[in-house]
């Protein structure tokens, strides 16, 4: 593969999440620039950049040293190094790389940045330290400072920080030594990013828009720091690097939480934008989850139509709609230990028959028939159906409603539906390849675990009427989940993926994969069974 191909291909991995296929180029990038000598490219050296708004730290690292090793440390290699250690919390060998650096390449661009990157190091000592640790605060406040007064208008990132870190330390009752106050340099801060907007027309960068919000929630104007908000998860430019380090920002150092203002608003906002760019699954605590929904069915009812409007609010809207799907997902659990993953869904979405109204589905290989036993799966009453969101655990009826190993699909009664829960909406819609890739989302109980989202590396590879195949990470216990399309709507009943899978397209390859059996093949079958 040559230059251009390994480059390609590393940057469609990273366009699609596929970071497998990142994990497994990566490498083959360092061997390409220990091999090419100390003149590596342009377009190599920013794949660097790339690695890192992808938030791909250890890649990021081991590229960046590889330069390092084959002669090419520039300063812009060993401030990417850099940062790719501090994000991994390595913030010893990271102040090992920035402090010569900032003497290196003092007076320029570079110089400021590694200066600033000091700073982050004694910030997230601070923070490290469970913010105790006062003689951090102070060093990260002092190297902040410097560099913002150096040049006010150049180095806002900088002054940011200074705002924050005053602001905590008055919070905490920290003294601390610096002649900026925290207040006035936010006003200043706002008028510096005004002046810069102007010039442009009125369009912004991702990190001024980011600092005007930091700088709106020092000030307590809250409305505009919501605003400032919305436009920036909207930014196509703003990745998972810059989102991620705003959200990180506003949880440690500004302490922001869901439960009050202005957390309640903003960090679903940023948790939205963060799950989309890089399919973070950012909640795994049902009692986190069903929060989340709490804070954002308030939010729905103030925020999202009076203030953002229904254009702006889609993507809330989207993340509302996935957190409210989890509440419908129950661990299949035999003594408390999870065996696999089940989903309501009304009974009239899947058979011609007036039954109750909600349903249990689940995989055949996870809970069958006793009448027609499988090996390995339940009896219905062997196991009960935990709502882990809604805090609600049940029995299910012994007698199966229908069991079809050839979709590897039970439907069961339950005893006690979980209360205020909404089923699943299954889509009708046959599954279809696009190019990019549409993705696929899996919600259910990794290894037993409670409830994850996995929504990383997920785009859908082929289909055909019967299945679908994906890469969104699976492990056992998923067997049963639901599998949805973007706008959350059931498209499949995962059932297993190999790493040898065979291809829909040809029998005679195969390839890394998850697989699904249409919700189309199953309403097929269920459509024209008779149950009472």
């Amino acid at each position: 593969m040559t230059e251009i191909e390994l480059l390609k291909a590393l940057g469609n991995a990273l366009q699609e999440m596929n970071w497998r296929a990142v994990d497994e180029l990566c490498p083959r990038l360092v061997a390409h620039i220990r091999t090419q000598g100390a003149k590596p490219s342009n377009l190599l050296v920013q794949t660097l950049s790339s690695l890192r708004r992808k938030r791909c730290f250890n890649g990021m690292m081991q590229v960046a040293e590889a330069f390092i090793q084959s002669g090419a440390g520039t300063p812009f290699v060993k401030r990417q190094y850099a940062q790719a250690l501090i994000d991994q919390g390595m913030l010893t060998a990271a102040s090992a790389v920035l402090t010569p650096l900032a003497i290196e390449a003092a007076g320029t661009r570079e110089g400021d940045e590694a200066r600033g990157l000091l700073g982050r190091v004694y910030k997230q000592l601070f923070v490290a330290g469970g913010g105790t640790n006062v003689d951090a605060l102070q060093r990260a406040i002092t190297a902040y400072a410097a560099i913002y007064k150096e040049n006010r208008a150049r180095n806002i990132w900088h002054g940011i920080n200074v705002v924050a870190l005053l602001a905590r330390a008055t919070r905490d009752r920290f003294a601390v030594n610096c002649d900026l106050d925290a207040a006035s340099t936010a006003e200043e801060l706002l008028a510096t990013i005004a002046a810069a907007e102007d010039d442009n027309f009125g369009s912004s960068d991702p990190w001024l828009t980011a600092t005007a919000l930091e700088s709106l929630v020092a000030l307590e104007r809250y409305g505009d720091a919501e605003q400032r908000a919305i436009q920036y998860s909207s930014f196509g430019t703003a990745d998972s690097f810059e989102i991620g380090s705003t959200l990180r920002q506003l949880e440690e150092i500004w302490q922001l939480n869901d439960s009050s203002d202005p957390g309640r608003s903003l960090l679903p906002l940023l948790r939205c934008a963060l799950m989309q760019r890089d399919g973070a699954s950012l909640l795994r605590d049902p009692r986190a989850i069903a929060q989340e929904r709490a804070n954002l069915a308030a939010a729905a009812a103030v925020t999202l139509e009076k203030r953002f409007g229904d254009t702006k609010s889609k993507t809330l809207r989207w993340y509302k709609d996935g957190l409210d799907r989890a509440a419908a997902i129950a661990r299949i659990e035999q003594m408390g230990r999870g065996e696999g993953t089940g989903w309501l869904v009304r009974a009239s979405d899947l058979f011609d028959a007036a039954l109750p109204d909600l349903l249990l589905v689940t995989n055949a290989h996870v809970i069958c028939d006793p009448k027609s036993p499988r090996a390995g799966a339940f009896a219905p009453d062997q196991v009960e159906a935990n709502f882990q969101i809604a805090g609600h655990v049940t029995a299910l009826d012994a007698d199966v409603l229908w069991c079809n190993h050839d979709v590897d699909c039970t439907v069961l009664r339950i005893k006690t539906p979980p209360p205020n829960v909404p089923p699943l909406p299954v889509s009708r819609r046959k599954v279809e390849v696009w190019k990019p890739p549409q993705r696929m989302y899996v919600i259910g109980y990794p290894g037993g675990r409670d409830i994850e989202f996995s929504l990383q590396d997920n785009r859908l590879l082929d289909c055909d009427d019967s299945r679908l195949h994906y890469r969104t990470p699976t492990e056992g216990g998923n067997s049963g989940s639901p599998v949805f399309d973007e706008a959350w709507n059931v498209v499949g009943l995962h059932h297993g993926g190999d790493m040898r899978m065979q291809r829909i397209d040809n029998r005679d390859e195969s390839y890394q994969a998850n697989e699904a059996f249409a919700m189309t093949a199953v309403l097929e079958m269920t459509r024209q069974v008779r149950v009472t």
